[in-house]
């Protein structure tokens, strides 16, 4: 059965700490039953709630509640969504387990590499794995995700995904809101407006603050709003995602099938110069799956957003050229 896991971080000015405890209770939208919970503490100030999903296409409220230095400071109540039905990657996909079989074989004629071997094996697809998501602009590295504005953090401030790169949209509210996006501003002006009033109803502007860095987790973002809303309002945004080194034997590359293929090849590219052959045959073969990967991921886009004037949308309207002013406009 799948599982849905909510990661949460716990920081005093900045730096990953453990709370005196941070608990968490799971209870399912549709009945209100509770559901178990796994909660780990894998690493300083980083916590995970984990449950084993009784069905697909469930919703659930996550309360969390964190207490340090003997003091509750804040209860949480996430909703996150379930496995999706269907949601089962197609079995032509290449695990990580798969890839570095591949690799064994080559290197070592196995296809069940151990100790060194095998650390050295699984070094090499995250090497062609690297090379594959630097490529292309890939369409799936842009998700949408939602962002609940609950309880804030001890700093006031609201955690964004760990994988968080950079925003490609405004935070908007949800549909039928009748609200406007929220508007960027700079840290500064956020911590300004909070000196002088912190709370309010809808939030009106917002700005993202990096969090200090722990080596042990890398860079995070925090998003900064003002006002604070009174109850938990929930934004709708896209970004540009970071994604993580495959590790564990059952992880999938992003993009799906479709992709596959090109990550396995620029593995065994990484594989074939390291024997001192950089245009070799696999080298050749990787460049043009990645080619045609490319292509693949272009026709995923829109092949145009409306009506452009340079004609660029291929709709044959009449336009004016720019580049000939010999004598007056140019109708084409």
């Amino acid at each position: 059965m799948s599982t849905t896991i909510k990661p949460r971080e716990f920081r005093v000015d900045g730096v990953l700490t453990n709370a005196d405890s941070m608990t968490c209770v799971v209870t399912r939208n549709d009945t209100s039953a509770v559901v178990a919970d796994t909660e780990a503490n894998p690493a300083t100030g980083v916590y995970t709630f984990t449950v084993t999903d009784p069905a697909y296409d469930l919703t659930y409220t996550f309360t969390i509640t964190t207490v340090y230095g003997g003091v509750t400071l804040q209860v949480e109540a996430i909703t996150v969504v379930g496995t999706i039905s269907g949601t089962a990657e197609s079995t032509l996909s290449l695990t990580f387990a798969q890839m570095y079989a591949n690799i064994g074989a080559k290197l070592y004629g196995t296809r069940s590499p151990t100790g060194n071997n095998l650390t050295e094996c699984k070094r090499i697809v995250n090497e062609g794995y690297s090379f594959f998501v630097a490529f292309h602009d890939w369409s799936f590295l842009h998700p949408e995700a939602t962002i609940t504005l609950g309880a804030a953090d001890a700093d006031g401030n609201f955690d964004l995904p760990g994988d968080f790169a950079e925003p490609e949209s405004n935070f908007a509210f949800g549909p039928d809101s009748g609200y406007p996006p929220l508007q960027w501003t700079t840290p500064d002006v956020i911590r300004a407006k909070r000196a002088a009033s912190s709370s309010g109803a809808i939030p009106t502007l917002c700005s993202l603050q990096s969090v200090a860095l722990a080596a042990e987790t890398g860079q995070r973002w925090e998003l900064m709003v003002w006002p604070t809303p009174a109850t938990a309002t929930t934004l709708y945004y896209q970004y540009l995602r970071n994604p993580a080194l495959l590790s564990g034997d059952n992880d999938y590359p992003v993009g799906g099938m479709r992709y596959s293929p090109a990550v396995m090849a620029c593995a065994y590219m990484i594989w074939e110069g390291e024997q001192g052959r950089t245009d070799g045959a696999e080298a050749v073969k990787a460049m043009r799956l990645l080619e045609a990967a490319k292509k693949t991921n272009l026709r995923q886009q829109p092949r145009n957003v409306g009506y452009n004037v340079d004609n660029s949308d291929n709709d044959g309207r009449r336009r004016i050229d720019p580049m000939n002013w010999q004598n007056g406009l140019d109708i084409s």
